[in-house]
């Protein structure tokens, strides 16, 4: 899904390696575990991370705020 507000992000699996960077864009794709349950989203000039449940992802666009 496309979102500028996350251009240049951080998108990792919690609790593993598994991760991504999202493109000028903000879109990302990346093959998660099945045991995955959330994810969490950072980026280089935001004072905190957002952590998103996988499930929730899946049901609704997702656009984390950032303020």
């Amino acid at each position: 899904f496309p979102s500028h507000d996350m251009q240049g992000a951080s998108v990792m699996v919690k609790g593993t390696k598994v991760g991504t960077q999202t493109g000028a864009d903000g879109a990302f794709s990346m093959t998660v575990p099945s045991s995955a349950t959330t994810l969490v989203i950072s980026s280089i000039g935001f004072f905190r991370t957002s952590e998103v449940s996988l499930l929730n992802f899946w049901q609704r666009s997702f656009l984390p705020s950032w303020s």
